[in-house]
């Protein structure tokens, strides 16, 4: 795990989306939250398509714990993600170049969610194909 990083965590009832970053700017947060609501709005009855995400922020590191603790990271991201994915479906879609590690450390707190590994904000703004295989992965695995 980097030193210092944020995690967004868009929460539906059907899909959890979880966007991380060393500096997460506006763009990502407006790539993230249209992802979360496209997502929903494929998952979604037509009446409930309006109903907004739960936005919840992750920043590594707390204030008073050292950002070179790398197992406290860990455990505490862990932590901070079963909590608020608790009670949604059992499908989390992570992106950003930390999804792997990330992916690592959730399985080991919820062996009962359905993981979903994209691309980073970034890489998909760069490289506007890649949200096309996003869109394809999401639909393929029965998160939009």
């Amino acid at each position: 795990m980097p030193s210092k990083f944020t995690a967004l965590v868009y929460a539906h009832a059907d899909v959890t989306l979880v966007a991380v970053g060393a500096q997460l700017q506006a763009q990502h947060w407006a790539l993230s939250k249209n992802i979360s609501l496209a997502c929903h709005a494929a998952n979604s009855v037509q009446s409930d398509t309006s109903a907004l995400p739960s936005v919840l922020e992750f920043h590594w590191p707390m204030p008073g714990v050292s950002a070179n603790e790398s197992n406290a990271a860990k455990s505490a991201f862990a932590g901070f993600l079963s909590k608020h994915t608790a009670q949604s479906d059992t499908r989390v879609l992570l992106l950003g170049d930390l999804s792997q590690q990330l992916a690592q450390v959730f399985v080991q707190h919820a062996a009962d969610k359905q993981i979903l590994i994209g691309p980073s904000l970034d890489a998909m703004m760069t490289d506007q194909s890649l949200k096309r295989s996003l869109w394809q992965d999401l639909i393929a695995n029965g998160f939009a």
